[in-house]
């Protein structure tokens, strides 16, 4: 009897502490998320191989960066935050390898949840409380479709992250087959699963992202591409073949009776988001930002970081195109070990996670905003 209290004490406090530093963008706590990670990991520390590994290159990374920064002119605040900003992701994976308990299913049923409250809330009621500070011209410059709705934010506060997140979560269910159990859900894994990849899905059309639809395009056809056999043989199998088509017309349905609730969704999205004049635009401003790079930095700064005056501290970086903002404060070098690495410590099952985290990264920089972090450095930590 004391053993089991004691088990469901360790679960609902690592639920908790994971739990708000999965959401502590939107809590207004984002300083304490890294102490928060530490502390479960102290809670619940297990010792393995790839956390050591893990550990390691981050501190590898960190070093080299710190003192580039400084060489170029920098000071430590801008060399800790730069590292903070673009390694974060393995300082997570670091933290959350290190503990038995990690992230459940049940998070990303919260993490959908709130995406989808926060939908019906901002359009029809009243502003979320973590929405209304952005709720300005700004906010509604960049989230208001169509000029009649307000786009999710999420999570992340970010609708481009928030939405790329969602999409990739589902997918990362669709092909975790094992787990322990739902946690603190009475309700069967494999039913409560089909449940939760449908409202991520939701979540993620209702943050009206061109950069999560693209995200949600490749693993689609990444998923049909890794999975060819086990599509074939689900075709041969009729019985199977009959239960997975009765659930995507139900999903049809649904996806109907959803857009007949948000009509605005549907028009926004083809029209500001997915129309060709939108990604033109987003193309050509890109290649000029990094044609401009090319052509008034020298080889050098390409290759290790952009050259600071009198000890810059505060600098504009991230922005609306991360991976060139990479490139600029570190250097090409940088860049090739944030590509590489994910991938020597992801599993191969989750490669095309790990890919879609990237391509995605490319605008808004998923892998680099705090729940980005939290969520890719959780793909990594993976052993199973």
């Amino acid at each position: 009897m004391t053993n089991n209290i004691s088990f469901s004490v360790a679960v609902c406090s690592s639920f908790i502490l994971l739990g708000v530093v999965l959401f502590s963008q939107i809590l207004g706590i984002q300083a304490f998320s890294y102490p928060l990670l530490l502390f479960n990991t102290f809670l619940f520390f297990k010792w393995s191989r790839k956390s050591c590994i893990l550990i390691l290159v981050f501190t590898a990374l960190s070093s080299i960066t710190y003192v580039s920064v400084l060489f170029r002119g920098g000071s430590t605040e801008l060399a800790l935050e730069l590292i903070r900003f673009f390694y974060g992701f393995l300082l997570t994976a670091a933290l959350i390898s290190l503990s038995r308990k990690k992230f459940t299913i049940v998070h990303w049923f919260l993490f959908s949840g709130l995406c989808l409250a926060e939908l019906i809330f901002s359009n029809y009621f009243i502003q979320f409380s973590y929405v209304s500070r952005f709720i300005n011209e700004t906010y509604e410059g960049r989230n208001l479709l169509d000029n009649s709705f307000y786009r999710v934010l999420g999570p992340s506060l970010n609708s481009s992250v928030s939405g790329s997140l969602c999409f990739i979560l589902a997918f990362f269910l669709l092909i975790k087959q094992k787990s322990n159990a739902t946690y603190l859900i009475n309700a069967p894994y494999k039913k409560f699963k089909c449940l939760v990849i449908f409202l991520l899905i939701l979540a993620g059309f209702s943050c009206g992202s061109g950069t999560a639809n693209v995200t949600l395009l490749f693993l689609i056809t990444a998923f049909c591409i890794t999975s060819k056999g086990k599509i074939i043989n689900l075709i041969k199998n009729k019985k199977r073949y009959r239960q997975i088509l009765g659930i995507c017309l139900l999903s049809l349905l649904l996806i109907l009776a959803f857009e007949a609730i948000f009509p605005q969704l549907l028009a926004g999205l083809l029209f500001e988001k997915i129309a060709n004049d939108y990604f033109q635009t987003i193309l050509e401003l890109k290649s000029s930002e990094l044609l401009e790079l090319f052509h008034t930095q020298n080889c050098l700064s390409i290759l290790f970081g952009i050259t600071y005056e009198k000890k810059a501290s505060i600098i504009c970086f991230g922005g609306d195109f991360v991976l060139l903002s990479l490139v600029r404060e570190l250097g090409l070098i940088a860049l090739s070990c944030v590509l590489i690495l994910p991938y020597y410590f992801t599993r191969r099952k989750y490669w095309h996670l790990t890919s879609a985290i990237i391509i995605s990264s490319i605008h808004y920089g998923t892998a680099f905003s705090l729940t980005g972090q939290i969520i890719f450095g959780y793909l990594i930590s993976l052993e199973e």
